[in-house]
């Protein structure tokens, strides 16, 4: 995919000759991916890079293991914990997969945390989307009062967005790395989902 860089000269006249534009427009072969990363380049401010960097460890390693490990405890009914731990061994063993096949390099250049790896398809963005995703659809089938149900599901719909967004803006992937993350999931959530009710889930009535 290429973007179009538009390059604007106007010259400007005086007395009766008026005001002269001349505008021309050169195609320059620039990855669509590159291209939003450059963009959110421009963007950094000191009151937004902290909070950005929150929002992105929201979708790490370390948040997303401490959320299995309390659901396996806390939750009474042991399949919803053990469902969710488990998927997110499988999503990020599936990341880790595809990262090591097509071995695309991160962005280099503008960075504003360090991070080791591939590129593609994004780890945050991919098992954010298949962990939080997974916990959407636990909460739609689950909880009982709509007004908490819509709530909750909304605010982690706008957390996996942020997720992925706050990977560009860092700098340390493409925008095809996170959506592609994002697409790898739901696919991957629609099969994980529907075994899981047909092998996990559905003993979760009886077992209550």
């Amino acid at each position: 995919t290429l973007g179009v860089r538009s390059n604007i000269a106007v010259t400007i006249g005086g007395g009766t000759e008026g005001q002269i534009a001349t505008i021309s427009n050169t195609a320059s072969k620039v990855p669509l991916c590159t291209s939003f990363t450059e963009v959110f380049a421009k963007i950094p401010l000191q009151a937004v890079t902290p909070i950005v960097k929150i929002i992105t460890r929201l979708g790490g390693a370390v948040i997303l293991i401490l959320i299995s490990i309390i659901s396996l405890i806390f939750i009474k009914n042991k399949r919803i914990g053990s469902c969710i731990t488990l998927n997110l061994c499988l999503a990020s063993s599936f990341n880790f997969i595809i990262k090591n096949i097509l071995q695309r390099e991160r962005p280099t250049g503008f960075r504003l945390i360090e991070e080791s790896g591939y590129s593609f398809p994004s780890g945050h963005s991919m098992t954010s989307m298949a962990f939080y995703g997974l916990i959407i659809f636990l909460i739609y089938k689950y909880v009982r009062n709509k007004y908490i149900k819509s709530f909750i599901i909304v605010g982690i719909s706008i957390l996996i967005l942020l997720i992925g967004t706050s990977r560009i803006y860092l700098g340390v992937h493409y925008t095809t790395d996170v959506l592609g993350g994002f697409l790898l999931a739901i696919g991957y959530l629609i099969i994980y989902i529907n075994l899981s009710k047909k092998y996990i889930l559905e003993r979760v009535c009886n077992d209550k």
